[in-house]
C-alpha cells in the first residue's frame, strides 16, 4: 500500500500503478473514493483509491489543498484503463465536479457489471454485498472505521487498510465477473 500525501509522493505512486497495469491486456484499476465528513473542506473527496493487483494507492486529497496531481488526473482520464467500482460512475461525475478540467474515463460501476456478467435485473449493492456475493469474502468493518475521519492530517494504518482493501477487493470483483461472462 502507498499512502500519497503530496504532487511528489502521488506522481511515484503514478508510475508504480502504471508499470503494474499495462502489463494486461485489458488495463483495468479499482477505484474509489473517501468522502469527506465536513461541510467545510476545500474539496468533499477526501481520499481517492486506486489498486492494480500489485498495489493499491491512497491519495489522500484532503492534504493537497483540493488540488489533483497531474498524473493521478492524466491516469482518471485514459480511456485505455477501465476505473471499476461501486458507484465508480456517480464517483468520477461528482469528482469531475470539484476539480476544474477534469473528465474520468471508462468507469464501470460494479453493480452495473455484475447484472450484465450473472444475468440478473436485481442487483444494487454494497461493495460489501457484492464481495461476498461474488468474492465469497466479507469486508469486515467495523463502524469506527466506516464512520473514520477520512480528512484527518494523517491517516492511520487501520484506516490506509481499509482503503486499499475496499480498491482491491473492487478489482477482483470485477475479475472474477469478466471470467464469468466476458464483455
Amino acid at each position: 500500500v502507498i499512502y500519497a500525501t503530496n504532487d511528489v509522493e502521488s506522481e511515484r505512486a503514478v508510475e508504480v500503478l502504471k508499470k503494474s497495469l499495462f502489463r494486461n491486456e485489458e488495463p483495468a484499476i479499482g477505484f474509489d473514493i473517501k468522502w469527506a465528513s465536513t461541510n467545510t473542506p476545500k474539496i468533499a473527496a477526501a481520499a481517492l483509491q486506486l489498486a492494480t493487483e500489485e498495489t493499491a494507492v491512497i491519495f489522500h486529497l484532503s492534504k493537497m489543498n483540493g488540488e489533483l496531481p497531474f498524473g493521478v488526473k492524466r491516469l482518471l482520464e485514459r480511456p485505455d484503463v477501465l476505473k471499476v467500482g461501486t458507484g465508480a460512475y456517480a464517483d468520477g461525475k461528482k469528482l469531475e465536479d470539484e476539480i476544474a478540467g477534469l473528465s474520468v474515463r471508462s468507469t464501470i460501476d460494479l453493480n452495473d457489471f455484475a447484472r450484465y456478467a450473472i444475468g440478473s435485473k436485481h442487483i444494487n449493492s454494497s461493495r460489501t454485498r457484492l464481495c461476498e456475493m461474488i468474492l465469497k469474502y466479507s469486508l469486515d468493518k467495523t463502524i469506527s472505521i466506516r464512520l473514520t475521519n477520512w480528512e484527518d492530517d494523517q491517516l492511520t494504518a487501520e484506516q490506509t487498510n481499509c482503503a486499499a482493501t475496499d480498491a482491491w477487493a473492487e478489482l477482483h470483483c470485477f475479475k472474477v465477473l469478466k471470467v464469468r461472462n466476458p464483455m
